[in-house]
């Protein structure tokens, strides 16, 4: 379940509302949504699969969800604006990321 999408316990129908909802996840600010999954924890537990992946062969490819991805990178890479990255993030994209490198970084960022 490394590469699930960060948990929210409930549907937030109001596009205004979910997003804000997002960002105070993202931000690990004060105000998330009552039993959603703290960034901290989904990005953990991305961190887990994707030390799992890459113990294997490479080339590989990991196919996950943003909110999950975004938290990760956050902490992998240190996003300036976590939301935004997340925000501007298409559906579907796609990035590369070198895991080999001293510092974990973008190869070629979301497109």
């Amino acid at each position: 379940d490394g590469f699930d999408e960060l948990r929210m316990p409930d549907w937030i129908g109001n596009a205004d509302e979910f997003n804000d909802a997002v960002r105070v996840i993202l931000e690990d600010g004060p105000g998330a949504p009552r039993g959603s999954e703290p960034a901290e924890h989904a990005a953990a537990r991305f961190a887990h699969g994707v030390e799992i992946v890459a113990q294997a062969a490479f080339p590989a490819a990991i196919v996950s969800h943003g909110r999950v991805l975004t938290a990760w990178l956050a902490r992998a890479i240190g996003l300036d604006d976590p939301y935004e990255t997340w925000h501007r993030m298409p559906m579907p994209g796609w990035a590369c990321v070198d895991l080999d490198a001293p510092r974990i970084g973008f190869i070629t960022p979301f497109s």
